[in-house]
């Protein structure tokens, strides 16, 4: 079997200088069945996203979503954003998929570890693929899977390719 996972994060990584109103980061990935996406998945979100807005080209950015921006305006009407999120939640019941979160309280990482506190999206990134892998091996020994990670800029996407690189004998727990 082949597997794609879908990353995203939200929250900074900042350690320096904590948002205490939101002093969290977290990283999530959305998993299917390659052959799924593509033949189910795909042509459903795009049914979805042709009944709000006529085209495929909307990407569904949970923060444009909640705060009414952008192509999701039209939320700001309380009978629109009641018909976009019951067609939005009827979607996901019916889509087969497994979800990875990692949370981090980052005051808490850094209380713990001081100096030694490790990047949070870099740590998040080693428990995902982690995870990944484990729930890979679960499915099939001999199972494939890919990533797709929200692009973040040249420099930070640089920096998070070198770090997908790191664990590529295994990780603290999982080896290859």
């Amino acid at each position: 079997m082949h597997y794609v996972l879908f990353m995203n994060e939200t929250g900074d990584h900042n350690l320096h200088s904590i948002d205490y109103n939101f002093p969290i980061f977290c990283l999530a990935g959305c998993i299917f069945e390659r052959r799924y996406y593509h033949q189910v998945v795909r042509p459903r979100v795009d049914a979805f996203k042709k009944r709000f807005w006529s085209t495929t080209d909307v990407i569904l950015h949970s923060r444009d979503i909640r705060k009414h921006q952008g192509p999701f305006a039209f939320l700001g009407d309380v009978r629109n954003r009641g018909e976009f999120y019951t067609a939005l939640n009827g979607l996901t019941r019916t889509l087969d998929f497994s979800i990875l979160a990692v949370v981090l309280l980052k005051w808490a990482h850094l209380n713990k570890y001081g100096g030694q506190a490790r990047h949070p999206y870099y740590l998040s990134l080693e428990f995902i693929l982690e995870r990944y892998s484990l729930l890979m091996r679960r499915q099939d020994i001999s199972a494939t899977g890919y990533i797709l990670a929200e692009s973040r800029g040249k420099q930070p996407d640089r920096l998070l390719k070198a770090e997908y690189q790191r664990p590529s004998s295994g990780t603290f727990y999982q080896k290859t």
